[in-house]
């Protein structure tokens, strides 16, 4: 069986090196009209993809609870209080004629992980998360309605502090059947629909990226096609499908179209590489269209962008 942790350390990097990391490419230098598309379509990827950092640590928690204390969950009766992270006040109960149950995640003024004291990181997080579950969490066609009041993540390293809060819903819906043995631990393909719509508040990272409360509503079905089970944390791919909208750190509404399925590999973490291995995605404004190809399925930083008919090379360093 996959630990928690695992999955907990490896997200976290993800989201530390995403964090920081800065996108370049050439400008169109001739064409200001060209040059703003590209601006937009830059800051459309970026935005998206520190909305999905945040969402996917959120996930990540919410596993983890249920990987934890699951049953505990399911065999509440009445009402009880569990601990979770050592810190955070949790709240059960169940509907008197339903097997529906009310979860609260009540993370205070500042729940410090304490599995996180890792690489020098102190994660911090504040707020509450309340979950509706409407069956067992492993069981096919379970909803998960989470709604996050002011729900806040605070990554401190090296002196510096970036804190991203979410309020909103979040709706996961279980597509799939999740067995499990004391023999085999966990099995199946885990597939999950995922409705998203977010108020997302991002801190400054830099001149050219300041403080945004950006919108977030997606429509995706995320399905984990190799490695789930396994204890190696490498050996995971998952793929996205859907569709996707917001508003972008530069105040820019835009939508979101998933042309090809999204497909992620644990194994380019290895490398410090943490974006998506292949698949397409087409992003819309009231300027530009956008088509973004992350490649063949190859570990590296590189996207292929064309906007409005130009196209262009893409690194993240």
């Amino acid at each position: 069986m996959k630990q928690s942790k695992s999955l907990f350390a490896k997200l976290l990097v993800v989201t530390l090196i995403a964090g920081t990391t800065l996108w370049s490419c050439k400008q169109n230098e001739t064409d200001p009209a060209a040059t703003e598309a590209q601006v937009q379509t830059d800051s459309n990827i970026e935005t998206s993809a520190e909305v999905d950092e945040v969402t996917d640590q959120v996930q990540a928690d919410i596993d983890e609870l249920n990987k934890s204390l699951g049953d505990k969950i399911e065999a509440v009766r009445t009402a009880e209080t569990i601990t979770f992270k050592k810190c955070a006040t949790v709240t059960v109960t169940r509907d008197a004629t339903t097997s529906t149950r009310t979860v609260v995640i009540d993370y205070g003024n500042g729940c410090v992980d304490s599995t996180a004291a890792q690489n020098g990181v102190t994660i911090t997080r504040t707020g509450k998360i309340t979950i509706v579950y409407t069956g067992k969490w492993r069981e096919q066609n379970t909803v998960k309605t989470m709604t996050l009041e002011n729900f806040a993540l605070s990554l401190t390293k090296d002196g510096n502090t970036f804190t991203r809060t979410v309020n909103g819903t979040r709706i996961v819906t279980n597509q799939s059947t999740i067995t499990f043995d004391l023999i085999n631990g966990l099995g199946g393909t885990p597939k999950y629909r995922i409705q998203n719509d977010l108020t997302i508040t991002l801190p400054q990272l830099d001149a050219d990226r300041p403080a945004r409360e950006v919108t977030y509503k997606s429509d995706k079905i995320k399905t984990w096609t190799e490695g789930f089970g396994s204890l190696n944390p490498f050996d995971d791919v998952f793929t996205v499908t859907g569709e996707f909208s917001g508003v972008n750190r530069r105040g820019v509404a835009y939508t979101a179209l998933i042309e090809e399925a999204v497909t992620h590999k644990t194994e380019c973490w290895k490398s410090l590489i943490f974006m998506p291995a292949s698949g397409k995605i087409k992003y819309t404004t009231s300027n530009a269209v956008a088509t973004v190809d992350y490649g063949d399925g190859t570990c590296d930083r590189k996207v292929t962008v064309t906007v409005n008919g130009n196209t262009y090379e893409f690194e993240r360093k």
